[in-house]
């Protein structure tokens, strides 16, 4: 069998994320059972093993309950989660979807954000599943109390090997990747609709820009192809006019004058409003403005063009608007399919308007292409 490394993990991930598919070993090199226990490598690269696939699992890590009902085909193993994800549960996709999630625990911090390892230990895990990102790390703490902890980091690869990485890991750690599997492969056969973009050249692809507006401050997401929130404006066929940025950075209005892009796509956050742009008096004068090419993201599991196992959508959506005579108007079907996939529920119309925010963004250029058939 072969050795569980970190040089193995990239390796894999370099090799072709879509390989996944038709293969039980995962992301992460070798998943291994040796009589009802689970061994396996979590996203930092560190073996994790558990008596038996984990049935009670406290998820730290904001959007994991979507990853993991989407590899397990339910919310039931998750016994905890983390404060914001039940305030998007009350919101979004997921407790419209699964109404049972609104009763998972979820005051499991302290003051400072911090778990709270006595309120976690009486919820009796398998496993808990944290994040490593900047200086944020307690999984020493939780495993001095003895919680086995797995933990999310971005791998190299863009966001879709981590998004396949994440999809598999959720299933090693139950013992059963197949939904993970099936979820890579349709992720993998809906992003060929694309690859007529590649005939676009260069010089007319479209500039895109990221914003999301945050008090008096706009944020922008810098990155290029292989930046985690500016990857899928490339996969669309576009050009992120931050590109030069890192993460998601303040800009000042003139500068994004300056950049003038084709198109502006608004994160939703509190208090986002299109009209924040469309009645701006300087970036009111921009080409996106001028053709009304200024969108609201969709958000399903989570915002599109961020993490999340329907995260492939977010592509399809934006070259749809960017290049739509190059594609045909196949995205709620392709919503549909899969929706079903993912989550095992058959999306009703009203949902997916939900999901594409039909009621701030029917008004934009070609958003039409999106609105339900007679």
């Amino acid at each position: 069998m072969q050795k569980l490394t970190r040089r193995n993990i990239l390796a894999g991930t370099c090799a072709g994320i879509w390989a996944l598919a038709a293969t039980s070993r995962g992301a992460w090199g070798e998943a291994s059972s040796q009589g009802t226990g689970i061994r396996f490598l979590d996203m930092t690269g560190e073996e994790i093993t558990l008596p038996r696939p984990a049935r009670r699992i406290v998820d730290l890590w904001t959007i994991g309950t979507a990853f993991a009902i989407a590899a397990h085909g339910s919310p039931s193993r998750i016994v905890g989660v983390n404060t914001i994800a039940h305030a998007q549960f009350k919101s979004g996709l997921l407790g419209r979807l699964y109404p049972e999630v609104l009763d998972i625990p979820y005051d499991l911090s302290i003051g400072n954000g911090a778990p709270n390892i006595e309120r976690l230990a009486k919820l009796d895990p398998d496993l808990v599943i944290d994040f490593r990102q900047g200086g944020h790390d307690s999984a020493a703490a939780m495993r001095n109390a003895g919680l086995r902890v797995a933990r999310y980091s971005e791998i190299e690869g863009g966001i879709r090997a981590t998004i396949a990485a994440l999809l598999t890991m959720y299933g090693q750690m139950i013992g059963d990747t197949t939904r993970a599997q099936r979820i890579i492969a349709q992720m993998h056969e809906r992003l060929t609709r694309l690859d007529v973009l590649k005939t676009v050249p260069q010089p007319d692809r479209q500039s895109v820009l990221l914003a999301m507006p945050s008090g008096d401050n706009l944020f922008v997401s810098g990155g290029d192809a292989g930046g985690l929130f500016s990857d899928f404006i490339y996969q669309a066929g576009g050009i992120n006019a931050a590109a030069t940025l890192p993460g998601f950075s303040i800009a000042s209005v003139e500068q994004i004058a300056s950049w003038d892009p084709d198109a502006i796509l608004v994160f939703q956050s509190e208090g986002a409003d299109l009209a924040q742009i469309y009645d701006h008096p300087i970036l009111g004068g921009g080409k996106a403005v001028a053709g009304r090419r200024v969108y609201m993201l969709p958000i399903g599991a989570n915002n599109w063009g961020s993490m999340g196992p329907d995260e492939f959508l977010s592509p399809i959506w934006l070259a749809e608007l960017l290049y739509p005579h190059l594609l045909d108007s196949a995205l709620r079907e392709d919503m549909r399919q899969a929706y079903a996939t993912i989550f095992d529920r058959d999306m009703t119309d009203q949902q997916m308007d939900e999901v594409l925010r039909i009621d701030l963004n029917s008004r934009s250029a070609n958003y039409e292409r999106f609105l339900k058939r007679a």
